[in-house]
Parts: C-alpha cells; structure tokens; sequence
C-alpha cells in the first residue's frame, strides 16, 4: 500500500472515529436508540430544575460536535419542550430534515403542534408516522391517544366519528402486538375514556386505576388521566399525585408554567381549580389561589378543598373560618388525619382564644 493512499485512508477514518467516539460517550448519558415518546424512556419524567439543565446543555454540546446526527437534535427538542415550544418545535424540523422517514420524529412533531393549537397540523404528522410505517403499533395508538385528547373540542358528529377512528386505531394496534398493547397505559387511558363517554363509570375507573403511578411521567398523559379522574367524580387520585410531586420539589417552574397554561386553556373540570391553588401558593400568589378555592369548594364537597383552603385562611389569621372548614372537612372525611389534628389542635390550645384574635 502506497503511503499516500495510507494518508488518505487515514483522513477518511478520523470523522468516523470522531462520530463514532462522540456517539459512545452519548450512550453513558442518554439512551439514543429507538422508540416512541409514550412507549420507553420519558423525557417529561419529573427531575429537579438542575438535572434538566444539565441534561439541556449536554446535549446541546453534543448537537454541537455532531450536528447531522438527527437523534441529538430530536432529545434536546424534548429536553426543551416546557422550557421552548418554539426551540423545541425548530430542533424537531431539523431532526425530520436529516430523518425524513423517521415515524417516531412525526410523532413528537404532532405533539408540538397539537401543543401549539394547531390541531389539523398534529393531526396531519400522526397520520404521516402511520403511513411511514403501517406496521407500527405505537403510531396508531398515539394516533388515538392524540384524537382522545381533542375529543371534547369537537361537536356531536366529530366526537363520533373520532370515536370510531379510535376504536379502529386500538383494534390494529391489537392486532399488530397483542403483548404491547395489553402491556400499554395509553390503551388504558383510551379505553377508559371510551367507557366514560358510553356512561360506564365502573369500568372506566377500572382502566384508570390500572396506569401505575410510576408510568404517569409526561404532562400531556398526566392532565388527560386527571381530567377522566375529575370528569368520573375521583378526585384523590389527582390530588394526591400532584401534590405529591409538588411537596417533593419533583417540579420545575417550567413544568408548572406549562400545567397552568394547558389546564387555563383546555381543562374545564372543576377538580383543576385545586391543581390551580396549589400552584398559585408555589408561587406566592395567596389572593388568586383563595379566589380558585372558594369558587372550588362552592361546587365540590372534598376535604382536601376545604382543607388547603382552611391553610390559607389561618396564614391570614382567619380563625373562625378556617376552624369551620376543617370541621367540616373532618365531617366528609372522618379518616382524614390532617383535619383531624387540626380540630383537636383548635380545642386542645384554646378554642375560644384563639378565635376571638
């Protein structure tokens, strides 16, 4: 072999080393293989404000020394999806550009624009990641899952006929993957809803309380799950699961940010006046989240209502208010442990002292 041509081998092999070295070291960081944003891996996993912002600008570095893998591109536009629609939904054309033909990239695709409000453009990219690949399963229940989540927007003739697409989506993804899809939530949220829509409460809260609270990891599929919760009159789950969360510091400003403006603009259940409160005290506003709750407890008997709202009337030395909740909140819920430390902690440190400051 002539030297020269032993240089120019040379020079060929250092990208590929390059591009090969710098796709290994991703692997210890993120797993890049593939698959679907509601089928393995979750990006919208609650992690504290420091783990995404790592993960944001260690990607950010990796698009940098690899910019035509599209792999790179798409995570970082997940990383940056409550941060950036905008950066999210410019990262995600560039990955489509550098992989076409790539069903999972159309997926997300819908998403972000369905996030957008642009609901015949999502519509369009999930029906795209079915024709890219009429053999994938998780394309037709994402496609489902997508029609679910719109399904109160449309009138009686739209919500029927969405209804049979779904119904037709399940049935090919079945038929496609019987173990993929028994094993998947999304079937299950979907299938409960079709159950609420057809006045079956019993099975639909059947199918709910089969999603196990560690697969309840993206906001998209988390409001959807609370909002059927709410619509069947089960709201401790919901609660619960926010708060949760919330008390764990499992949430980012942006995560909570992005969970106002989808429960403002979309979420109509009274339930979600809760997850409002609860977020406006995150965030220093009593006054709003005092409004949310009164307007709450007006139309619901729960005693997680009563009580925060009962939390916020004692910070503001509303005592004899605040006793009543709790009273009353121990009065629907006997069991409920808080309420009823509170209303013996009222007798046991001077009742009638306390009210009368």
């Amino acid at each position: 072999m002539s030297r020269s041509l032993r240089i120019f081998l040379t020079i060929m092999l250092i990208p590929l080393i390059y591009l090969s070295s710098v796709r290994f070291v991703s692997q210890l960081f993120f797993f890049t293989g593939k698959r679907t944003l509601y089928e393995n891996e979750n990006v919208f996993r609650p992690q504290s404000s420091q783990t995404l912002s790592a993960k944001r600008n260690i990607l950010s570095f990796l698009v940098y020394l690899d910019p035509l893998y599209p792999e790179y591109h798409y995570l970082l536009a997940r990383q940056v999806f409550f941060q950036d629609i905008k950066r999210a939904e410019d990262l995600t054309i560039k990955t489509l550009r550098l992989s076409p033909i790539d069903p999972e990239y159309w997926t997300f695709y819908g998403w972000i624009k369905t996030t957008e409000g642009q609901l015949q453009e999502g519509y369009k990219a999930f029906l795209k990641a079915i024709e890219l690949n009429p053999g994938r399963p998780g394309s037709y229940i994402q496609q489902a899952l997508f029609l679910n989540y719109i399904l109160p927007l449309m009138d009686a003739n739209g919500r029927s006929l969405y209804k049979v697409i779904i119904d037709l989506d399940l049935q090919i993804a079945r038929n496609l993957d019987i173990k993929f899809f028994l094993q998947n939530p999304y079937v299950y949220l979907v299938t409960a809803a079709n159950a609420a829509y057809s006045n079956d409460r019993k099975t639909a809260l059947e199918w709910l309380n089969r999603i196990p609270d560690s697969f309840l990891t993206d906001w998209q599929f988390i409001l959807q799950v609370w909002a059927l919760y709410f619509q069947l009159g089960s709201s401790y789950r919901p609660i619960a699961h926010f708060s949760q969360l919330l008390n764990n510091n499992k949430l980012t400003i942006e995560q909570l940010n992005y969970i106002e403006r989808e429960i403002k603009t979309r979420y109509k259940a009274s339930g979600f006046r809760y997850i409002l409160a609860q977020i406006y005290i995150f965030k220093g506003d009593i006054e709003q989240a005092e409004k949310e709750l009164i307007a709450l407890n007006s139309q619901q008997n729960f005693a997680e209502y009563k009580i925060l709202l009962a939390s916020i009337y004692e910070k503001q030395g509303r005592f004899q208010e605040a006793f009543r909740l709790y009273q009353q909140a121990m009065e629907l819920s006997p069991s409920n442990q808080i309420a009823k430390k509170k209303v013996i902690e009222y007798y046991s440190k001077g009742f009638k002292g306390r009210l009368a400051k």
